[in-house]
């Protein structure tokens, strides 16, 4: 900092290296002198601060660094100008300016610190309060996770170091900084939104970290944008846009997050009307809860629901009130209660208390139990009160809640808790999926290890019946992946009440379980090793890809869509057709397994391993069929035909027909041991295209509740070095048959 005051010092024809030599010179002069100038250049930087500050804003986020500076640079400006009245001045003249430019430019090159958190660390009752985030009852912690997850890309924050990188070291509780931004209005200015895309950063003039503030002038692009994506879907149309634009609508979703945040409209604390008293007293206010608040509201809150029943020809009834959805969110509940709720027969004394006790540190656990209880109460009422209604309408419109679930209790509570946070071994933890993942991986590499080294008289790579240890310790490995996938698929189960396939995420860990269910399995009957290494790596590829997605594309349980409210489909056709997708999976890993192995022998695959693949495909081919058509009959009742060529249906088809092919080309001898591997890789490609492709790729037809974006490069590279992978080893094949042949 002091480097970098003397540089603009020169630059502002400040004394040159021999004047500054002839200061040093005269270094015996009083100090009393040098006090003087001191004081006299603070009074002066007092006197110019607020006028250069109120020609160039930017200064604002450079205000900590110069009183951090200040009393350096106040330290170091005697040595400089010693013994010499007529520099002194001069420097005192020019020593407020210098100051305020080297903050600007520290402002520039660094960011601005965060605000203080509130509270050094909050009680664990306030992680287990019930709120409305999302269209769920969920956890504090866990919507306060969700929330930081979807605004910043990683599950924790942390202040930006100098080279605008995040300081890990210094990590906040997600809860600590959701509550700390509804309190601090100076959060507006702190990076907090992620900027991903580098050309996005180069043309906004930011770093990987982006402020509220600083994306608002930018508002009038990204809603352009969203509007011409809402056009394209309604006319059914691809939305074409460059990468920069894509990327700027994902950081647009992310600053209606964090409005929605700060705002405090993301989380819903208690219904306004919640029965016949809080009705009458809404009724008996009616006048003064139907006036202008005087605040500015981004987002839509209980006031605007509020007149909107008022306009009905019926009028603010208690019918009408019954009927409406009216809930306070956590900021103007408990942090700024609005002076219009002022006497609301709710739990407002408590939401008030925790509001305060959470400002001033006082209280905190107390208050937030009482908080908690008074919204459980209320909750749990089922005698047709408001909350029961709006349950009641989630259960119809978003059912993400199960048929008659009610507010959550304790047990639900800690369920979720305890299945966000995940399982610690050690100094480690991680999520459920997570440790499955890397058991189903560590179970394939020792089962395929066990078939490497075989125990004494077992042939290599063929029956199992005198197990060696590394194969029956990849077996348990592989078990211990599967009661971990079934009892985070179970949590997800008891938590929504729905079955655990309504987006991508879920889908993958469903069908790594049924990998490597079946793989073990078909081991087990036919006493074949390999297929429980490709059991243990195909379960493991699948939940792993899982978990390397982002959160928003299900990893966070969230809402469901209108067309999956079928518990009974849910549960069969789209079961069914993912579940057509493990032993395809299976397949395909087998069939790398055998097309590297022979290629490395230099032979060809054998009619033995061949039977191998042939028992997958059936049941692959005959789970496919069975969805297609089950998914045929939910058409006719959801949209009034079986069968309208739509794309997710297309694909369904192409997949069947994929596998059918070669099953019967066998049969006439066209496809031999060989090229049914070859025809078992290649031809998963079809199924990547009908399980991810169509949604992402294509994202058009009916099946809009799975469509998505991004990942499309690592899918086509992936599925081209597949392709490269497949074709050396069918040449080195070819190229050692041809030489034994010789």
């Amino acid at each position: 900092m002091l480097r970098e005051g003397m540089r603009l010092t020169m630059r502002l024809g400040a004394p040159s290296a021999s004047s500054a030599g002839l200061a040093h010179a005269q270094a015996q002069a009083p100090i009393q002198a040098a006090t003087q100038a001191q004081v006299q250049a603070q009074a002066e930087l007092a006197h110019g601060a607020p006028r250069l500050a109120h020609g160039a804003p930017r200064l604002a986020h450079g205000a900590p660094r110069l009183a951090h500076g200040a009393p350096r640079l106040a330290h170091g400006a005697p040595r400089l100008a010693l013994g010499a009245s007529g520099w002194l001045a001069l420097v005192a003249w020019f020593l407020p300016y210098v100051l305020l430019l080297s903050a600007s430019v520290a402002g520039e090159s660094a960011p601005p610190a965060p605000p203080q958190q509130p509270l050094a660390a909050l009680p664990e009752a306030v992680d287990r309060l019930p709120v409305l985030h999302m269209g769920r009852v969920k956890p504090f912690a866990v919507a306060a996770q969700e929330t930081i997850t979807a605004i910043t890309g990683k599950s924790w924050f942390a202040p930006l170091r100098a080279d605008g990188s995040r300081d890990s070291s210094r990590r906040w509780p997600a809860t600590a900084l959701v509550l700390a931004a509804l309190t601090d209005p100076a959060w507006n200015s702190v990076p907090l939104l992620h900027v991903p895309y580098a050309p996005l950063q180069a043309e906004m003039g930011s770093g990987e970290w982006i402020s509220l503030a600083a994306v608002e002038p930018h508002i009038g692009r990204i809603a352009a944008l969203s509007r011409r994506r809402q056009e394209a879907k309604e006319l059914g149309r691809v939305f074409e846009s460059s990468r920069i634009d894509t990327a700027l609508l994902e950081l647009g979703s992310r600053f209606s997050e964090t409005s929605a945040w700060f705002t405090g409209f993301s989380f819903g604390l208690a219904p306004l009307a919640p029965d016949a008293t809080a009705r009458a007293w809404v009724i008996e206010h009616r006048e003064a809860l139907l006036a202008a608040s005087g605040e500015d509201r981004r987002m839509r809150d209980w006031s605007d629901t509020l007149r909107e029943i008022a306009a009905r020809p019926t009028g603010l009834t208690e019918a009408g009130l019954a009927d409406a959805d009216l809930w306070l969110n956590i900021k103007e509940l408990a942090f700024s209660t609005d002076p219009r709720l002022e006497g609301w027969p709710g739990p407002a004394t408590a939401a008030r208390a925790w509001g305060e006790a959470l400002t001033k540190a006082d209280g905190v656990a107390a208050q937030t139990a009482a908080l908690t209880d008074a919204l459980r109460t209320w909750g749990q009422r089922r005698d047709g009160d408001q909350l029961a209604r709006h349950l009641a309408r989630l259960e119809k419109q978003l059912p993400s809640n199960p048929p008659g679930i009610s507010y959550p209790n304790a047990a639900s509570i800690d369920l979720e808790l305890w299945y966000h946070r995940g399982v610690g071994v050690g100094s480690l933890r991680y999520g459920l999926f997570t440790w499955a993942w890397i058991a189903f991986l560590a179970g394939g590499l020792l089962a395929a290890w066990g078939l490497a080294k075989p125990a004494a008289g077992t042939a290599v790579g063929a029956t199992a019946s005198r197990l060696s240890l590394p194969l029956l310790l990849g077996a348990v490995l592989t078990v211990v992946g599967c009661l971990l996938t079934a009892t985070g698929l179970g949590c997800r189960v008891a938590i929504t009440g729905l079955g655990a396939v309504t987006n991508l995420y879920e889908t993958l860990i469903w069908v790594a379980l049924l990998v490597a269910v079946l793989g073990l399995g078909l081991a087990l009957a036919t006493r074949q090793g390999l297929y429980a290494v490709a059991g243990g790596v195909g379960a493991g590829l699948c939940a792993m890809i899982g978990e390397a997605i982002p959160p928003e594309l299900g990893s966070q349980i969230g809402q469901l869509q209108p067309v999956l409210r079928s518990q009974f489909w849910l549960w069969t056709h789209v079961k069914v057709v993912v579940g057509a997708y493990a032993p395809f999976t299976l397949a395909w890993v087998l069939g790398n397994i055998l097309l590297a192995r022979a290629a490395f022998a230099g032979r060809a695959v054998t009619a033995g391993e061949q039977l191998l693949l042939y028992r997958c495909l059936q049941i692959g081919v005959l789970l496919m069929a069975a969805g297609t058509i089950l998914g045929a009959i939910w058409a006719d009742q959801a949209w009034g035909r079986y069968w309208g060529w739509d794309p997710k249906e297309v694909y369904a088809l192409v997949v069947v027909l994929t596998y059918l092919i070669p099953l019967h080309l066998r049969y006439v001898g066209l496809v031999g041991p060989t090229g049914l591997a070859l025809w078992s890789v290649f031809g998963f490609l079809s199924v990547v295209m009908s399980w991810y492709g169509v949604n992402f790729v294509l994202g058009v037809g009916l099946h809009a509740y799975a469509f998505g974006s991004g990942g499309a490069e690592y899918a086509f590279v992936l599925c081209g070095a597949q392709a490269a992978f497949a074709a050396v080893c069918w040449w080195r094949i070819t190229r050692g048959r041809a030489g034994l042949a010789a």
